[in-house]
């Protein structure tokens, strides 16, 4: 017997669940999707059919080298990661991070990123984004 049964809510969800993957899957975002603009990263918000929400993170050669793109996909995950069990359902988020992000903190980086997510309504507004 496998264990296919219904997630654990206090299990996280794998890469695969979280994060959006197949070029296709993304064009289709970036084209339906709702344009939103901060100093660190664009963010597209697009409908989905899919229960669960998926990330993806779009970095292009603009940005720098393999060394500072593989950095900011990183960072992007975690942020991604930190939020995942607010993300409400029926959503594709893809995000494109810009060079101002190379030099933001990280906490800035998260304070930015909970803030728009919550100001569009895809987390709900919690203690942590308070007097932050």
């Amino acid at each position: 017997m496998g264990s296919h049964g219904a997630q654990s809510p206090l299990r996280s969800r794998t890469d695969s669940e979280l994060f959006l993957r197949r070029g296709a899957d993304i064009e289709r975002a970036k084209r339906a999707g709702k344009r939103l603009s901060c100093p660190y990263f664009n963010l597209v918000v697009a409908p989905s059919d899919a229960e669960l929400s998926k990330v993806a993170i779009v970095v292009g050669r603009k940005l720098g080298n393999a060394v500072i793109r593989n950095r900011a996909k990183r960072r992007f995950r975690a942020l991604a990661r930190a939020v995942e069990s607010q993300l409400g359902p029926y959503r594709h988020l893809v995000v494109f991070p810009r060079t101002a992000s190379l030099s933001a903190s990280f906490t800035d980086l998260e304070q930015m990123w909970r803030e728009l997510l919550a100001r569009e309504s895809i987390i709900k507004r919690g203690r942590c984004s308070e007097g932050v």
